[in-house]
């Protein structure tokens, strides 16, 4: 046998042994793939519903009345769960203070900053004061605007309270006919009087 043929013939039963390696490993049987885990993902998460506000407190009815002294000039609308005083002074100012709010309502005793706004037939206007022991209050000078500003409230209309989000009451200011009329001679001779 020539040298090289061992070598060729090793060389084949190595190749037939790897063959009929392949075929009896093709010929087995392979186990089942193990079963995949599902994983569901968590439910969304829902966000919390907002409270819902308080909802706001009815407006209170007033009615008015009028009192004049040498030093003062007082017009006070009032009735359940409510009043609005507008003083004018011989000193030239304006001081008003006010709370609508019905007894049950619970309300912050002071706040920074509160605001009375005015809606009637007379006009719009909002007016900054404050908000302690839980009533408006505003001192501003007795001139031609601030007298317009009693005159359009001696006109009836809504007046509401707020300081910030909060709604600290609303009132409904009728008109004061001949009274009021009347009354507000008192600070116009006070303007007079300067």
């Amino acid at each position: 046998m020539p040298p090289g043929s061992n070598r060729l013939r090793s060389r084949t039963l190595v190749a037939g042994l790897i063959v009929s390696m392949a075929g009896l490993a093709g010929c087995a049987t392979t186990p089942p793939p193990a079963p995949v885990a599902v994983v569901e993902p968590p439910p969304p998460e829902v966000p919390p519903q907002p409270p819902r506000p308080l909802p706001l407190p009815k407006p209170v009815d007033l009615r008015w009345a009028f009192t004049t002294t040498p030093d003062a000039c007082t017009a006070l609308a009032s009735g359940a769960g409510g009043a609005l005083q507008v003083v004018t002074t011989a000193n030239h100012q304006i001081v008003m203070t006010a709370r609508f709010t019905p007894i049950k309502r619970a309300l912050p005793a002071r706040a920074k900053q509160a605001k009375l706004a005015f809606n009637g037939p007379a006009g719009r206007w909002t007016m900054p004061g404050a908000w302690q022991n839980r009533e408006f209050s505003v001192s501003r000078p007795l001139d031609e605007r601030g007298l317009a500003s009693i005159l359009g409230l001696l006109g009836g209309g809504t007046a509401v309270i707020t300081a910030g989000a909060f709604h600290l009451g609303s009132a409904h200011l009728p008109p004061s006919s001949a009274d009021g009329n009347a009354w507000v001679q008192c600070p116009k001779q006070i303007i007079a009087s300067r």
